[in-house]
């Protein structure tokens, strides 16, 4: 019994491992269900103590990118979305960044400044990780401009994804 356990612990292990490292896109219809639906609010404090409500952002455009500091391809997409933040300052998208089981403020505050990052980053909580039901880092959230979960994305993908996921949800009416 402890084999078939260890077993399927260890299945499970290898397939998560090869999504972080190979980052496959899934389809969020596949994973979860919450394509199209509401996304959940939340509160989370950013890394200047500040609290940030979900809620705040309705009538945006936007990305939330689930990351863990030890997360070898999570650091990667953060400076993909720092770019993305960067050349849609004047539109309406905010990207947020909610580093689970990253460290302290100040740890997070660090990360950012060494990668450039000036997009708001979070301390992503156990309850909110699991309203979203995310399990592998990273994992990335488009919200439309109603609040509706529009994609989900496991895994690092290149730039263009998301630019065009972003082109395409700031035109549509």
């Amino acid at each position: 019994m402890r084999n078939i356990l260890f077993g399927s612990v260890l299945a499970v292990l290898i397939v998560s491992m090869q999504i972080v490292v190979v980052g496959q896109p899934k389809e969020i219809s596949s994973l979860s269900g919450l394509e199209f639906r509401q996304a959940p609010d939340f509160e989370l404090t950013d890394i200047n103590g500040e609290g940030v409500h979900l809620s705040d952002f309705q009538g945006r455009v936007v990305m939330l990118q689930f990351w863990a500091q030890w997360c070898t391809s999570c650091e990667g997409d953060l400076r993909v979305f720092q770019k993305i933040h960067i050349n849609n300052l004047d539109r309406e998208v905010t990207i947020l960044g909610l580093g689970y089981a990253s460290g302290s403020r100040g740890e997070i505050s660090q990360l950012a400044k060494s990668l450039g990052v000036t997009f708001p980053m979070l301390l992503c909580t156990e309850e909110v990780r699991s309203d979203y039901q995310v399990a592998v880092f990273p994992t990335t959230f488009v919200i439309d401009r109603q609040g509706r979960i529009r994609d989900r994305r496991v895994g690092a993908l290149e730039s263009g994804y998301w630019k065009q996921k972003v082109e395409d949800l700031l035109s549509d009416n």
